[in-house]
């Protein structure tokens, strides 16, 4: 929706997994592939959309760092991403 839509930037709204996921949409909107990609290690991230966040928990540090931990629930898989374009 990110890239159909051609957003400026993302901003989450909520704890750290809310957090991550907009760090995963934010990188997904400038790679030309499948996210997931990014999260196998079969794409490399050059660019997201600018994320701004309003926390209403902090406790998984996730505003702190640049790494987004995501599931993906068809493969039953936990992975991470993490460069300067998420910080």
């Amino acid at each position: 929706l990110a890239k159909h839509h051609s957003v400026d930037a993302i901003l989450s709204v909520g704890g750290g997994s809310v957090l991550d996921s907009a760090k995963a949409i934010a990188a997904g909107a400038h790679y030309n592939g499948d996210v997931w990609d990014l999260f196998a290690g079969k794409g490399e991230l050059s660019s997201a959309l600018p994320l701004f966040a309003i926390l209403t928990l902090a406790a998984t540090g996730s505003e702190m760092n640049p790494y987004a931990v995501v599931t993906n629930e068809e493969t039953h898989e936990k992975l991470s991403i993490g460069n300067d374009y998420t910080r």
